[in-house]
């Protein structure tokens, strides 16, 4: 499975944007080339953090030298964590309480199956589909309630605060790819500049030979 997503490593604040890929055997992170940044074996994966149901963190630890991680922030990561968790169930580890799933034993009938990020997924998905029809409003307002999960005021204010910083995250990436790209540009002109200059050097040591 593999889903878009903006990519820091270790405590970096550079953000790029990216993919994040999930295989059997471990996980992959690519550039925006499709570049390989780094591959973590399955048994390699020290440690998965859930810091929200949008961003997670990987850790790989080493003796003696720096530990490798990466941070992934995705609009989509709902769709990987409950993925994660079962490939990484010993290793992976939720910092807020409210993240992990909720025992199906204990919870209600409308909260049965719903986590934080489903809560936050659902509302996505489910508010283009609570219109009024052309027959009576009443008439669809049950199979709205029984459809829709609870949400918590909470959680709504948390998923917008969640959407801000995704939308700050991309705005930066695209500033900083906007400058990376007038480097190159002034490399590229130097570069010719250069390559202009040994030519008429080689152009008059050949007529001085």
């Amino acid at each position: 499975m593999t889903i878009p997503a903006l990519i820091s490593q270790g405590t970096e604040s550079h953000v790029k944007s990216g993919r994040f890929t999930i295989l059997v055997s471990g996980v992959e992170i690519h550039d925006a080339d499709s570049l390989l940044m780094h591959r973590f074996e399955r048994e390699d994966v020290d440690d998965i953090k859930v810091l929200t149901p949008y961003e997670i963190s990987i850790r790989q630890r080493f003796i003696g030298k720096p530990d490798i991680a990466y941070q992934l922030i995705s609009a989509k990561m709902p769709e990987v964590i409950p993925i994660l968790e079962v490939q990484f169930s010993k290793k992976i580890e939720f910092l807020d309480s409210t993240l992990m799933p909720r025992s199906t034993g204990t919870s209600s009938p409308a909260e049965k199956g719903y986590s934080l990020w489903h809560a936050a997924s659902g509302l996505m998905d489910h508010a283009g589909c609570c219109e009024p029809s052309s027959g009576s409003p009443d008439s669809r307002l049950p199979s709205v309630q029984s459809s829709t999960p609870f949400i918590s005021e909470g959680d709504t204010q948390e998923l917008g605060q969640i959407l801000r910083k995704l939308r700050d995250l991309a705005l930066n990436a695209e500033a900083e790819l906007g400058k990376q790209n007038e480097a190159l540009d002034c490399i590229t002109t130097a570069v010719d500049r250069t390559t202009l200059t040994i030519h008429k050097h080689n152009q008059r040591m050949k007529k001085l030979a």
